[in-house]
């Protein structure tokens, strides 16, 4: 009835009266101790387990349970796992209900390794589950795997069958095992239809097929965001039109940004920028960028500055300051470029956007400074041989020996890159044939430009590969026959009729070296 201080007081009249040694006398301290636990006194309910321990370990065990389970429930799963063990020591009686109840608070004190070698040994479908899930915390997908597949074959109940089958979802999307993914996906429907159709989606949107992504999504953000990507606008903006949520917001942001309607995209974005959450921070950001994106690099320039000294060292905080000094370096204003790439680097040194910024003012310097051009490029592949755009750079470095008539370096910059597979690998191929036709090596030029069109028969220097192979045929007759038939090789466009075969200087083959358009 909940009366405890009655109960107690009973309890205690009968030890004062009968005393102890009776065997009786032990649920009278059991009955305190329970009081105790109700009473939330646990120091002392352990002290009374530990006087039972000797008198009757049955009661102790029990009791040491209802303490240790008293501390689960505030969350105190350390000071549980020791009274679980304490328990397991006292007795035999409960040792199942033990194991899985040390192994459920080992898992919750993160001891996750010596929750799983306990989980393994109990063959029931929720403890497979568990002993899953410890894996999972362990990074050992595979493993997990096939405790979930075991949870999902031996149960009974549809709840464990449909959290199993929720898990595998996951990991073989994870593994990329889409067969079996999609397996899953079938099965799942029979448990929670809404579910399935939202993991089919993702198989949908993760192949890059937006339209079915769209269709199979139940979820309205993702079903929007999937139309949006496979440029279905109409259908995007009448998913979101009347969304209050910030996420479906910033989406609309988006569409506007993709329909050219800045007006509105900055006004939305000006408005979620106000708050302290990711999308505020997102927002702020692709409102600086919504100028740049315009070639607006004054306005940008300083919607960037703005940015950086609100969000300072954080990652788009130090994006931002990146995007202003390309602001400036593409307004032409490179000094003040310069010097903010140098600060920057100085101040984030080897990190990934001082990198970045390393690589933006070697670009800059290159054109700008009459130094050793070589020197300030072998410089950056020497301190950050990872760097993504590296191999551009190596390509420079090529065109720049190339220019210079020094051959053997550049083609063994050319040929290295070109025998790599790589998407650099196309231009390098190129090159090394146009560096032999240049050299007036003829059948070396030949031999490689044959190769470059084996090997990239749609490449972007195609139309140029052939072009040369026509400057390599010795006579006018066989040489205009070459040209004629190049000519109907190429798009139907206004260029045909106006075409003229360019001097392939090596200014003209290098990469574009357009403005900063991240």
């Amino acid at each position: 009835m909940n009366k405890l201080p009655e109960a107690s007081a009973y309890f205690k009249k009968f030890l004062e009266g009968y005393g102890s040694v009776e065997k009786i006398s032990d649920y009278a301290i059991y009955g305190l101790g329970i009081i105790d636990i109700k009473s939330g006194k646990l120091r002392e309910a352990v002290e009374r387990a530990g006087i039972l321990e000797v008198r009757n370990p049955e009661l102790a065990q029990n009791l040491y349970i209802k303490v240790a389970e008293d501390f689960a429930d505030r969350k105190d799963f350390v000071n549980a796992f020791v009274i679980l063990q304490k328990s397991a020591k006292t007795g035999n009686r409960y040792i199942e209900h033990l194991r899985k109840k040390i192994a459920i608070t080992a898992y919750n004190t993160g001891n996750y390794q010596y929750a799983f070698l306990m989980f393994k040994d109990i063959n029931q479908p929720q403890f497979l589950l568990y002993a899953g899930y410890s894996l999972l915390k362990l990074n050992r997908p595979v493993e997990a795997k096939k405790y979930f597949e075991n949870a999902y074959i031996t149960a009974d109940e549809a709840e464990t069958k449909e959290k199993a089958l929720k898990h595998l979802a996951d990991l073989y999307f994870q593994l990329r095992q889409f067969r079996d993914y999609l397996n899953t996906v079938k099965r799942l429907k029979k448990y929670d239809p809404e579910h399935a159709s939202n993991l089919l989606g993702w198989y949908f949107f993760t192949k890059k097929e937006y339209k079915k992504a769209y269709l199979s999504f139940k979820d309205p953000y993702m079903k929007a965001v999937s139309a949006f990507n496979g440029n279905m606008l109409k259908e995007t903006y009448y998913l979101i039109k009347d969304k209050k949520d910030r996420k479906f917001k910033f989406l609309l942001a988006y569409l506007y940004l993709k329909k050219e309607q800045l007006d509105r995209a900055r006004k939305i974005l000006k408005e979620l920028s106000k708050g302290d959450d990711k999308i505020a921070q997102e927002s702020g950001y692709l409102y600086a960028y919504s100028y740049f994106s315009q070639q607006e690099y004054e306005k940008a320039a300083e919607s960037f500055r703005q940015y950086a000294q609100k969000y300072p060292d954080t990652k788009l905080g130090r994006q931002a300051v990146l995007r202003m000094a390309d602001s400036y370096y593409n307004s032409g204003n490179t000094e003040k470029a310069r010097a903010i790439y140098r600060q920057f680097i100085q101040r984030y040194s080897n990190s990934p956007e001082a990198i970045d910024a390393a690589y933006q003012l070697t670009i800059l310097e290159m054109k700008s400074s009459e130094g050793d051009v070589a020197k300030q490029i072998n410089s950056f592949l020497q301190k950050y041989p990872n760097y993504p755009f590296v191999n551009l750079l190596k390509l420079q470095l090529a065109d720049y020996y190339l220019e210079k008539k020094e051959y053997q370096k550049a083609e063994d910059i050319y040929r290295k890159i070109a025998n790599s597979d790589i998407k650099e690998s196309d231009y390098a191929l190129y090159k090394l044939g146009y560096l032999y036709y240049t050299k007036g090596d003829t059948d070396r030029a030949i031999s490689t430009l044959k190769d470059y069109l084996k090997k990239f028969p749609r490449g972007k220097y195609t139309i140029n590969s052939k072009t040369l192979l026509c400057k390599n045929i010795s006579g006018k007759r066989r040489l205009r026959q070459c040209y004629k038939k190049l000519l109907k090789q190429l798009p139907d466009s206004d260029e045909k009729t106006d075409l003229n075969w360019p001097s392939y200087t090596t200014k003209e083959e290098r990469p574009a070296e357009g403005k900063r358009v991240f």
